[in-house]
């Protein structure tokens, strides 16, 4: 049964469209353009480190109207990421890129997936895949900037992901957090480092995870020193933001994730 995730807001408008719970273009990042292209490794309780074809990301979980709504949190991710990949890269360019991007819009990115893998039947507890479930009205309002989220809630950085450590090339993982059967937070991660999203402010420190963590950070700087190749995501806040940044130092090892060296700022 097709049906749109944020219809409980009641101003929903064309049809059901296939929605990538995962934004598509994050995934052609991270896909093996050169050998596999259309395929991504996903790691996370979901696939476990598993070759996906991105087309079968799929599910009907939205109409045009509320798709259409959330495109500029797709853009404002897949700038960001297309950074740390031009960072990562092993293309030696001495190419430094700077750019500024709503802060807001990339922590309302993590809800979306977060509302995504729910609706779509894709988010797990303890090892068991829970049934398809929409959000809260609660997440809706804050996924569509009709509220925003409670102090304490939102983005943090981190250099450390509770999805383990992975080979080169299969970097990218994600999963919902959740307590009791409420969804709490969500984690994104790509080259070991942890986007996290807590949508509970008592939960902020969801047992540890977010030990030494930065909330919503200034901004992000990637490097790079066997390429030199740089990148400075500036994430503009409304409010209660860190007054300090954060620096990646990215220090490649054959065969593996490059090892990460990160200071604040």
């Amino acid at each position: 049964m097709k049906f749109c995730y944020a219809s409980a807001l009641g101003d929903c408008a064309g049809v059901i469209t296939g929605e990538h719970y995962i934004s598509r273009g994050v995934l052609d990042l991270i896909s093996y353009n050169d050998s596999n292209p259309g395929i991504a490794v996903l790691n996370g309780p979901r696939w476990q480190n598993k070759a996906i074809a991105i087309d079968s990301l799929v599910a009907n979980i939205l109409c045009e109207h509320h798709n259409g709504l959330l495109s500029p949190l797709d853009s404002t991710a897949k700038q960001m990421f297309e950074a740390v990949q031009h960072v990562r890269s092993r293309a030696v360019s001495g190419l430094h890129i700077a750019i500024s991007k709503d802060g807001h819009y990339f922590e309302r990115w993590l809800l979306k997936m977060l509302c995504g893998v729910m609706a779509s039947g894709n988010s797990f507890r303890d090892d068991r895949r829970l049934t398809k479930q929409p959000p809260s009205i609660t997440f809706l309002r804050v996924l569509f900037g009709m509220e925003p989220f409670s102090d304490g809630c939102g983005f943090y950085f981190t250099s450390n992901s509770i999805l383990g450590p992975v080979p080169a090339g299969q970097d990218f993982g994600f999963a919902p957090l959740s307590r009791n059967g409420e969804h709490i937070g969500f984690v994104m991660s790509m080259t070991n480092l942890g986007f996290y999203l807590a949508m509970r402010s008592q939960d902020t420190s969801c047992e540890g995870l977010l030990k030494g963590a930065v909330y919503r950070p200034s901004f992000l700087q990637f490097t790079n020193a066997s390429t030199n190749n740089q990148a400075k995501i500036t994430l503009l806040w409304d409010q209660h933001r860190a007054e300090s940044g954060v620096t990646i130092n990215f220090i490649p090892i054959p065969d593996v994730v490059p090892n990460v060296v990160v200071r604040l700022e």
